[in-house]
């Protein structure tokens, strides 16, 4: 499929970690080089998307840049996607009285034709991204953290941010 120009000029490969409708919440060990289921959500609870990472990037909390995928179908921990960027949600979280900036990378595939009119996070329902923002905000809460978006930001400020987080993991 091509896709029209001057759009998604740049695609990024995600790593899933946790697929769509999962209770169980893996984790990439990367000193062991392998998955690992890190904990169970609560009975009733599953992530509204596919969970993923971007290898070789630091973000403000020392993991990978996280990224939520929007797509159909199954997919499972370790399966890479290539992944159009349409947003960032910028984020703040606070853990034990310490504030850290967590951002995320909203993203389709770039080989699905139920996507090829999904160009920039307003392309989604503002009701589909509050329903994943509510269930970050639930997430963090089990977990006993605060969970505060301070923007969400289009395709050119995420390719922008994934850029830069490259860059400061490579110069670390």
């Amino acid at each position: 499929m091509k896709l029209p120009q001057p759009f998604f000029k740049e695609f990024i490969n995600v790593v899933i970690e946790t697929p769509k409708g999962s209770r169980n919440k893996f984790i990439y060990d990367s000193k062991n080089d392998y998955f690992k289921l890190h904990k169970v959500l609560p009975e009733g609870t599953v992530f509204p998307v596919d969970v993923g990472f971007l290898p070789q990037t630091k973000s403000g909390d020392g993991d990978p840049l996280d990224v939520f995928i929007y797509m159909e179908g199954l997919t499972y921990p370790g399966c890479v996607i290539q992944c159009c960027a349409l947003g960032i949600v910028e984020v703040e979280q606070e853990y034990q009285n310490k504030k850290y900036r967590n951002d995320r990378i909203i993203a389709v595939p770039i080989d699905l034709a139920e996507h090829k009119s999904i160009f920039e996070i307003t392309d989604i329902a503002s009701d589909t991204v509050n329903e994943l923002l509510n269930f970050c905000r639930y997430y963090n809460e089990f977990e006993g953290r605060k969970f505060n978006v301070l923007a969400i930001k289009g395709n050119e400020e995420a390719m922008s941010a994934i850029k830069a987080m490259y860059k400061n993991k490579i110069e670390r």
